[in-house]
């Protein structure tokens, strides 16, 4: 009876470690689980320089600008995750930032083989009365299309951006017929590229953008002072759309990665050009953030101080945008907080 208890439990044994190891082959055979991490979160600033308030610092009446801005967004460029957003769908006045439209659509013409580089447009009486940045281009005078719009990524020049406005609006897609014997400018050239603007903008998901110049400049005044325009208007999340588009265009990164550089101007001459983007590797004030190479800023008294920045890092690229803030170093501080902790997030993915 006890050789029968013993063989019994030598048996349930042997069973028993048959089991564990037929388990444990089971186990080896199941596809290890994918852990699925959560989506790295930027915080808003815990306290703001207004101390806690979005506040309007308005310079000039009818100004937008706010402490520390009036929105702000950022965003993984590959995915097109958004890692923080504070106010992005609030309007502000993008100031020269406009500007990225103006070389999209520009860049494009070119890639659909409307014009080159190396053709020459014409200075109008429009462009020679804007306001600076500028590269001073006098009355008839020619520049080449390419330094043009390196004159508009660089310098931020406004003649510049009216110039290849107006060439764009007779060369480029849905062209106007110049008139006859028209002078530069007069045949309804800028209006037209200023309604492909608008129409590029409802193409690429811009809802609350409205372009109304080239450049961001404010709008001008009749001899009473009445505004002749309204000012170009948009959010950080419109300007987050266009910075998209952008940068699938090497060659437009290519100029808003120049922390300077040289063309010839519409005498002939070299002239040397700076950019504003303290971000870039090269400019004279801090900070730097490696791998930054682009896009653009914009200021105006009206708008305050924008910027849409886009870095690449260890193969991720980043697009910040902070819209209308009440002053560059603002601007700036969070800015470059904001493109720090987006690069930093996306490393960890």
């Amino acid at each position: 009876m006890a050789k029968k208890r013993g063989s019994l439990r030598f048996v349930a044994a042997v069973t028993a470690a048959l089991l564990a190891v037929s388990a444990e082959a089971a186990a080896k055979k199941q596809p290890a689980k994918t852990v699925k991490r959560a989506a790295p979160t930027i915080q808003a600033p815990q306290a703001l320089p207004s101390g806690g308030a979005y506040k309007l610092v308005a310079k000039v009446p009818g100004g937008v600008s706010c402490d520390p801005y009036v929105g702000a967004i950022s965003a993984d460029a590959d995915s097109g995750r958004v890692l923080f957003t504070d106010r992005a769908d609030k309007k502000g006045y993008p100031a020269s930032v406009t500007k990225l439209m103006t070389i999209l659509l520009v860049v494009e013409d070119i890639e659909a083989g409307k014009y080159s580089y190396t053709d020459r447009a014409p200075a109008s009486q429009r462009a020679i009365s804007q306001q600076p940045s500028s590269v001073g281009i006098k009355l008839g005078q020619t520049m080449t299309i390419g330094d043009l719009c390196k004159s508009i990524m660089v310098k931020s020049a406004n003649d510049a951006a009216v110039v290849l406005a107006e060439y764009a609006g007779l060369h480029g897609a849905g062209a106007v017929s110049p008139k006859p014997d028209a002078k530069p400018g007069q045949s309804g050239e800028y209006e037209a590229f200023i309604a492909r603007m608008n129409a590029r903008a409802k193409e690429l998901g811009m809802a609350n953008t409205v372009y109304t110049s080239a450049n961001g400049l404010p709008p001008e005044k009749d001899k009473r002072g009445k505004a002749l325009r309204d000012f170009d208007s948009s959010t950080a999340n419109d300007l987050l759309k266009l910075a998209h588009e952008i940068i699938k265009h090497p060659k437009i990164l290519e100029w808003t990665s120049l922390a300077k550089t040289t063309v010839t101007d519409g005498s002939g001459n070299p002239l040397e050009l700076y950019n504003h983007n303290n971000f870039l590797a090269g400019t004279k004030d801090t900070p730097k953030i490696a791998g930054c190479d682009g896009l653009k800023t914009g200021y105006t008294d009206a708008a305050g101080s924008s910027i849409v920045l886009t870095a690449k890092r260890k193969g991720r690229r980043v697009i910040v945008v902070v819209l209308s803030s009440a002053g560059r170093k603002l601007r700036d501080d969070n800015a470059g907080r904001l493109i720090n902790d987006a690069l930093g997030a996306v490393s960890d993915w």
